[in-house]
């Protein structure tokens, strides 16, 4: 297959080499600029976002809930106040401090989710200090409530996996510590895995409403930079795309084609064969350009009859585009057999050093310049 940007004619032979490793090491990194973030980072920036509107609430919320139940397990139990008190209020202010930088954006967006992570184990370490100093029991139900709510501050495997780890091992030390009974232990235990399964189904719930999120925002996305009929780029999704383009050949030193494609004898096609004809030498149009360009080539409808082609590398010869892309939708078994199979084609091409500053309309522009240049010539 003829890829655009590949020079095939025997006269720029040495060209060849040149244009075709640039079309290969841009093919991946052009297919995640249109795209433009794949699922996991996609989650990653929801789950960034999520941690920063949580955290300011959360840790209020936590600090809270440890003053109140640090005083009160104070007033309730005098003999013990003076450990009782600092080793649930201490945590509850440093919260507490923690919630006031976060309502304020004190807190560096990158650390956001790791501070919400790092809290979690935090909380658990004071609960677990609790239970060996009173060496009673039934303070693991602090313990418990805390790793069943990890599932919905960490929504992440890893993460996750650590804290239950950690926290199961402390968990079973302190069974041990608190020297009970087999029954009690069993007890405990079944306890225990019911808290870690009810954590790890919040976290699994969590994620697959962020994923959810995540497949809605890209779909959204899509139709928003893609054209409704052809299924290719519209033309606010080339415009968006094109930057990054032109941001990818500046790094990488080499020259940006457009290519400006014109379908001849649509209006006639509507007018004899019906709107459905047309619509399907539009989606045949697109089809073709699609499938004749490498992946990492912008394809995109202008408007109307009129569609673009931007891409990395030296620009094709406009006469072999048009003769190529005439023949093989002449050899379609779709094409209307009102349509003739003609475009009319421009090119324009930048250097790499305009890349980083020029304005996409401006090179389509240029495109469709030539295009009508040359359509004026061969009618002539």
């Amino acid at each position: 297959m003829w890829h655009a940007g590949w020079v095939s004619c025997d006269d720029y032979s040495g060209q060849m080499g040149t244009a075709r490793r640039i079309g290969d090491s841009t093919d991946q990194l052009l297919a995640t600029a249109v795209l433009k973030r794949d699922r996991a980072e996609r989650r990653k920036m929801l789950v960034d976002g999520l941690a920063d509107g949580e955290l300011p609430v959360a840790t209020a919320i936590t600090s809270a809930v440890f003053v109140a139940f640090g005083v009160g397990d104070g007033l309730s139990n005098p003999s013990e106040a003076v450990w009782r008190v600092p080793i649930a209020v201490v945590p509850g202010l440093f919260l507490g401090v923690v919630s006031l930088l976060a309502f304020r954006r004190r807190i560096p967006p990158r650390l956001v989710t790791r501070v919400y992570g790092g809290l979690v184990p935090f909380a658990l370490c004071s609960t677990l200090m609790t239970v060996a100093l009173s060496s009673r029991v039934e303070e693991l139900a602090y313990t418990l409530l805390v790793l069943a709510a990890a599932g919905a501050a960490v929504p992440t495997y890893p993460t996750w996996s650590v804290i239950v780890g950690v926290t199961s091992i402390g968990y079973a030390l302190m069974l041990v510590r608190l020297d009970l009974t087999a029954h009690e232990v069993g007890h405990w235990s079944a306890v225990g895995i019911a808290a870690v399964a009810a954590s790890f189904y919040v976290m699994v719930a969590r994620r697959r409403a962020i994923t959810a999120l995540v497949d809605a925002e890209r779909n959204l996305e899509n139709m928003a930079v893609s054209d409704n009929l052809t299924g290719v780029f519209n033309r606010s999704g080339l415009r968006m795309m094109g930057v990054e383009l032109m941001a990818i050949a500046h790094r990488q030193k080499a020259p940006v084609f457009a290519i400006f494609a014109d379908v001849d004898g649509l209006k006639a096609v509507n007018d004899g064969a019906g709107h459905d004809a047309g619509d399907t030498v539009l989606r045949l149009v697109a089809e073709q350009l699609d499938s004749t360009f490498r992946k990492g080539d912008l394809v995109a409808r202008w408007g109307g009859d009129e569609f673009i082609v931007l891409g990395i590398g030296i620009a094709p010869d406009a006469a072999l585009v048009e003769e190529r892309l005439d023949a093989a939708l002449a050899d379609h078994p779709s094409r209307p057999a009102t349509w003739t199979a003609s475009l009319s084609i421009g090119v324009a091409q930048i250097g790499s050093d305009d890349a980083a500053f020029a304005d996409v309309d401006e090179l389509i522009a240029q495109a469709d310049h030539d295009m009508y240049r040359r359509r004026g010539a061969r009618r002539r």
